[in-house]
């Protein structure tokens, strides 16, 4: 077993053990056809759901872009950007729900 999977099944005993257990939903199609699987919270998190995690409390706690980007490692603030713009799109689709 690779290091990456090691840590991946350590963080997800972590999180069952913390109670990370709220109901989740997988959808994915082959074709037209629907599929769906109904997971455990901590059944599912992995080091990138983590990481994912971890960049987007750390923006939407008022932390720059380049503060984010110093933390995970990034080297080019493209790929930091992403995490900002998913984050735009929620903050985009939450007012317009009002």
């Amino acid at each position: 077993m690779s290091c990456l999977q090691d840590f991946n099944r350590d963080i997800k005993k972590v999180a069952k053990l913390a109670g990370i257990d709220r109901p989740v939903l997988d959808v994915s199609y082959k074709g037209t056809v629907r599929i769906e699987k109904h997971w455990l919270m901590h059944e599912v998190i992995t080091s990138h759901t983590a990481r994912y995690t971890y960049a987007t409390l750390l923006l939407d706690g008022g932390a720059d872009l380049g503060t984010v980007q110093l933390n995970l490692g990034h080297q080019n603030i493209q790929v930091t950007r992403r995490y900002a713009k998913t984050r735009e799109a929620a903050r985009h689709a939450d007012a317009f729900s009002l």
